[in-house]
């Protein structure tokens, strides 16, 4: 014979079962739709952004020269007076491990060196995406989309931290501009950081400039 408290007690113990089934399908409920809004909303911004593109042209100064790579398929424009060089690794590794196809390096008169990198994967942009921001060379990220010239680009904002002689640290900002045709991920990156406002600006022309010549 069940005594009377046992029976209640087994009445309580099915009630708090019952409530805590159904606070954890309201919270599973609430994130799905949550998850769902983001990925329509990227959805969105990234066509709206393409139909922007897509009545866009091509944007070269004039008198600038023009670097064009028929192995890669891509051009890409700068100053007259600035340089240009083909940097690719002949082992064909990149980042990560990533396979590189191509690098080339656009500089300023100014500098001894490059300062944006033009970068052409053999793979899609998530992996591309993925093995960047999980470096450690970079302690955050940021992502969104952009329209410029007439790509829709995936940027990326990274953030690194380096110490100096003095044993200083330093914050440098760096973007990062993915975009991807045919399973072929290029990528143009560009330092904000300790570059002054014209040659930002010219940086920032150039990749205007940037064709994928590929059908």
């Amino acid at each position: 014979m069940t005594k009377p408290f046992e029976s209640t007690a087994s009445r309580i113990t099915g009630v708090l079962i019952i409530i805590a089934v159904a606070v954890l399908f309201y919270f599973n409920y609430r994130s799905e739709k949550k998850n769902n809004e983001e990925t329509n909303r990227i959805a969105q911004e990234i066509l709206d952004a393409q139909e922007k593109a897509s009545t866009q042209t091509q944007e070269i100064p004039t008198g600038w020269k023009t670097y064009t790579d028929k192995d890669s398929e891509f051009q890409i424009s700068y100053p007259e007076n600035w340089k240009s060089g083909d940097l690719t690794d002949p082992m064909g590794v990149g980042f990560d491990n990533l396979n590189l196809l191509k690098t080339v390096g656009i500089g300023s008169p100014a500098s001894n060196g490059y300062g944006a990198w033009i970068e052409v994967y053999s793979q899609p942009m998530d992996i591309v995406k993925d093995a960047l921001m999980k470096s450690t060379l970079y302690t955050s990220f940021q992502t969104e989309v952009a329209t410029v010239g007439a790509n829709t680009w995936t940027k990326l904002i990274s953030k690194s931290t380096y110490q100096d002689v003095q044993g200083n640290s330093n914050n440098v900002v760096q973007y990062h501009f993915l975009v991807e045709k045919n399973n072929i991920t290029y990528e143009i990156s560009y330092p904000v950081d300790g570059v002054d406002q014209k040659t930002l600006d010219v940086y920032n022309k150039i990749i205007k400039t940037f064709k994928i010549t590929s059908i």
